[in-house]
């Protein structure tokens, strides 16, 4: 009996670290202009000569640098990551809720018939383009994630955390 309570304790703390190890560390640094690589400026002046920049962040996944510049170009509204030698890692881009595919629409009002959508994204990353969401209904927020072809992919239910002076 006490062998097997030990193997049953030994096999939980082994899923245990193993899922641990499995999780990416992340950290978000908000920077100056010019902490950010030559590098990286150049490409985004070269894609976007018109658009400002309203925030510098060094996002650190398992350790590996990436710059993501929050920007402002009229009414485009963008985050775009950058690995160090300046080539686009992630690029998200603020969309209206017309330029969502029909499926993710459809999937919207299918599973959240009283909700308003706050945001909608276009994310191209790896070449690959997928779509995010946010919306509120019943006092809840959601934020759900779709395809290319708008199937639903991910529905996470955000903790809005209210902090009061």
């Amino acid at each position: 009996m006490r062998v097997n309570c030990l193997q049953l304790i030994a096999t939980g703390l082994l899923l245990t670290i193993s899922a641990f190890a499995q999780q990416k560390v992340t950290r978000y640094t908000p920077i100056a202009k010019s902490e950010v690589p030559g590098e990286v400026i150049k490409a985004f002046k070269t894609a976007y000569p018109r658009a400002s920049v309203r925030v510098y962040v060094k996002v650190e996944i398992d350790g590996t640098p990436f710059y993501k510049l929050e920007t402002v170009d009229g009414d485009a509204h963008r985050k775009i990551s950058y690995t160090p030698d300046g080539s686009v890692a992630k690029l998200e881009e603020q969309i209206t809720v017309r330029e969502l595919p029909a499926g993710a629409l459809q999937a919207t009002e299918d599973k959240y018939p009283k909700a308003k959508i706050t945001s909608a994204q276009r994310v191209t990353q790896a070449e690959q383009i997928s779509y995010e969401v946010s919306l509120k209904t019943g006092g809840k927020a959601f934020a759900l994630k779709f395809d290319t072809g708008g199937k639903l992919t991910s529905a996470l239910e955000v903790k809005i955390k209210t902090v009061t002076n």
